[in-house]
């Protein structure tokens, strides 16, 4: 248990990482999406480490780290672009041409058999910058 505990608490360190250097508290859908995301994820790692049955202590903190470090850059890549407030934050600047734009998501929400001018497609739209 303590294993899954850790995670946890790596993958919502990373997340509250995020949500307080880039502000989007407009974006209730997309934090909450990202937050049950991260929280599936961090018990799936867990039954993966436990279904395996790792013995060695190096190799599972090993697995844990890099499931914190794709957790941070998965966060990285998919925040909105502008933070609210302030838009020239300088640590926001890292993220500035790998963020997706909405014409970008728009062409993934289609592939997922979303039309992007539905009204879920809409919400989803709304939170990214038109760039």
């Amino acid at each position: 248990m303590l294993t899954l505990l850790r995670l946890i608490i790596y993958a919502v360190a990373g997340y509250l990482f995020f949500l307080f250097h880039f502000p989007q508290w407009h974006a209730h859908g997309y934090h909450l999406a990202q937050f049950f995301l991260i929280l599936v994820s961090a018990i799936g790692v867990f039954i993966a480490i436990k279904l395996i049955d790792i013995g060695s202590k190096l190799v599972k903190l090993a697995i844990e780290a890099g499931f914190a470090i794709l957790v941070f850059f998965y966060l990285g890549a998919t925040l909105p672009k502008i933070p609210q407030g302030n838009p020239t934050q300088e640590a926001h600047s890292w993220l500035k041409d790998h963020a997706p734009t909405r014409k970008d998501v728009a062409d993934y929400l289609d592939k997922a058999g979303i039309k992007p001018d539905s009204e879920a497609g809409k919400e989803i739209l709304s939170h990214w910058p038109d760039e």
